[in-house]
């Protein structure tokens, strides 16, 4: 046998089990193995990381940015989302890689004291975002939380629409429409990474029943909080990195770990933003492996353009936040990558290339950079907080380790730039509006991730002659198990005095009160629980285009019209009477005259009702609380029989 002979037959075999492995986890209905088989198999090729979560933590990441970069394949071949094709080209491509490098398969077992602070993170996080809802096993006890957020609806319907459709909306248009709305020109990236999980999570690349699977999508996004509170804990380790041991090291990622679960950025969850959550995710690590390199210069390019292009798809605004790392990365790194300024220069031409699609297909509806003036609730962030952990990372360079360090040069240039960013639409909208607008805070939320990331640089100014207890690893045990403890109440899973927090529409943490203190205390509920609980039970929401009137504040008509339509799976239908719904008030309790009549401005909302029901011209039901106004509704139907229009009384919506 000869040599070449004796070395093919181990990559034959190994290619043979990455198919069959994923026909017989498909055919016994055991798909959800194969995602964390998907980030071993990278594992055991990258050589990056030389502790086990290190190594664990670039590789799950790598597999998120893989499927959603990759997705754009996916949605073009003929196989969907199908668990056997994903998986099966997956280890198939990593076996030719492993042989074309050389590399046999190489896990590090090397374990690290903090990393009990990252895996903290990682389950504190995720148990916070389920807190209130922990015990509920499906959709309907559990709609005081998850029926709150507007966001969160439009983001499952595009979750839903990739589901249904096996791809990227880009790659079905126009009738992936009639369920995402607009949502279809969105930033795609955590949807299509979350309905591959689904797909994967039920053996199935058919579509689950729509009131199930908002109820496992709300899971996602737990554990998707849950993930962007590890990824942050570890990057701030990774960018510090080994030089910064002991005490110093478990101090500083102690500090993050709680602002991470207790702090600001838990907002993010509850007022749903589900893919700004996944895209921090991505550029926390992303800007991490940026600052402190592999070994390999091929494998560092390769893995920062692959998760780069990920972070883009997930949310392109965080584009604005790249260029100036990569820049600066490049001209400190630059000797490393001299010899490979080809491979380079291609890979970041593959990386803009994959992200670009985000760009124009946002170009082509009319949504340009005059999109980022957008007015809208959001919860801001405390200036002078992240002002100040940017001053820190800022000062790492005037010290001489600091400067001497690439990684903190990088870190500087990098938040410098941010805050000028931020300067800059601050200045540009208070001189247009006369205010800060929704998508400034956006940007806020990034300097603030990207400075937690850099808190390393607090190390530098922080002695290390002295040990704490009897040995190094003593001193990060005592210490980690302290930072659980602090990271568990500032969480609200232990309670521990009272809970002072303000709700809507001015939401504020009380004194002694953490942000996430108001979700676990349940101080953050949805004011649309009885009309979306009462539509649930009746039965009613069986797919036709549907209007919901139960209030006299058209808004919140139009929450729950939404609502129906993600079930009905026809929000895109159903959007044009609902942005008028959106401004007709006084319908919910319609104002009578002596004879019982609608009168006064309800028949005026009425009238603009009927009217935009004549110009929708095509088969609607519309749904509502008042006797009154569903025995008008029911005698306009009537009268214009071409109109096919249904009308239901659903007592149960009204409110109190």
């Amino acid at each position: 046998m000869t040599t070449t002979l004796r070395r093919s037959l181990p990559a034959a075999g190994v290619l043979a089990a990455s198919w069959a492995v994923p026909c017989l986890t498909h055919l016994i209905g055991v798909d959800w193995l194969l995602p964390p088989l998907m980030v071993l198999a990278v594992a055991s090729v990258l050589r990056t990381g030389r502790s086990l979560l290190d190594r664990i933590m670039v590789s799950v990441f790598v597999t998120a940015a893989g499927i959603i970069v990759f997705g754009l394949v996916y949605s073009a071949w003929p196989w969907g989302l199908s668990p056997i094709a994903i998986a099966g080209t997956w280890f198939s491509g990593l076996t030719v890689i492993a042989v074309l490098t050389g590399r046999r398969p190489s896990i590090p077992t090397r374990l690290l004291g903090t990393d009990v602070l990252v895996l903290a993170a990682l389950v504190v996080g995720g148990l916070w975002a389920r807190w209130p809802v922990l015990g509920k096993p499906s959709l309907m006890p559990s709609l005081v939380f998850t029926s709150a957020r507007e966001d969160f609806f439009r983001h499952f319907s595009l979750f839903d629409a990739i589901v249904n459709f096996g791809g990227y909306p880009l790659f079905n248009e126009p009738e992936v429409q009639r369920m995402t709305a607009d949502m279809d020109v969105y930033p795609p990236g955590a949807h299509f990474l979350y309905a591959v999980l689904d797909v994967f999570a039920r053996s199935s690349t058919a579509p689950g029943d729509a009131e199930t699977q908002l109820w496992h999508y709300y899971g996602y996004t737990a554990i998707g909080f849950g993930v962007l509170c590890a990824a942050i804990v570890w990057a701030a380790r990774w960018v510090a990195g080994p030089s910064l041991a002991g005490w110093r090291r478990t101090a500083i990622m102690s500090v993050v770990a709680v602002l991470v679960v207790s702090g600001p950025l838990t907002t993010l969850f509850w007022q749903g933003y589900d893919s700004e959550i996944v895209g921090l995710a991505l550029l926390a690590v992303t800007f991490a492996v940026l600052l402190r390199p592999a070994a390999s210069a091929r494998e560092w390019i390769t893995l920062v353009a692959l998760m780069a292009a990920a972070t883009v798809i997930t949310y392109n605004l965080f584009v604005l936040f790249l260029p100036a790392a990569a820049v600066a990365a490049v001209w400190l790194y630059r000797k490393r990558l001299a010899p490979i300024w080809k491979f380079t220069v291609a890979a970041v031409a593959l990386s803009g290339l994959a992200a670009s699609f985000v760009f124009w297909q946002q170009l082509m509806v009319g949504l340009g950079p005059s999109h980022t003036n957008e007015v809208g609730g959001i919860v801001p962030f405390d200036r002078p907080s992240v002002v100040g952990l940017s001053l820190l990372v800022l000062a790492a360079v005037l010290t001489r380790t600091g400067r001497r360090i690439a990684v903190w040069p990088i870190a500087a240039v990098t938040v410098a730039v941010g805050l000028a960013i931020l300067l800059a639409f601050a200045v540009q909208q208070l001189a247009t509006f006369g205010e800060t607008r929704y998508y400034l805070e956006k940007l806020v939320h990034v300097v603030y991730v990207l400075a937690l990331a850099g808190f390393g640089a607090l190390g530098l100014f922080l002695k290390p002659w002295r040990r704490l207890a009897i040995s190094r690893r003593a001193d990060e045990g005592a210490l980690s198990i302290a930072a659980v403890m602090v990271m568990v109440i500032g969480a609200g899973l232990i309670p521990l005095g009272p809970v002072i927090f303000t709700a809507s529409p001015n939401f504020h943490a009380g004194p002694n009160t953490t942000w996430a203190r108001g979700w676990t205390a349940k101080k953050i509920l949805s004011p649309f629980v009885v009309p979306t609980r009462a539509l649930l039970k009746s039965g009613l929401l069986d797919g036709s285009p549907t209007l919901v009137i139960y209030s006299d504040d058209g808004h919140l008509n139009r929450h729950v019209t939404m609502f129906a339509g993600i079930l009905d799976r026809d929000t895109g239908t159903v959007t044009e009477p609902m942005e008028v719904v959106n401004v007709l008030d006084w319908l919910g309790r319609p104002a009578l005259d002596s004879n019982g009549v609608i009168t006064g401005a309800s028949r005026d909302s009425l009238n603009t009702l009927e009217g935009a029901i004549r110009v929708f011209g095509r088969p609607l039901r519309v749904i509502v609380a008042d006797k009154t106004l569903a025995a008008e509704l029911a005698a306009f139907s009537t009268a214009n029989p071409d109109l096919k229009l249904r009308v239901e009384h659903l007592p149960e919506m009204q409110l109190a």
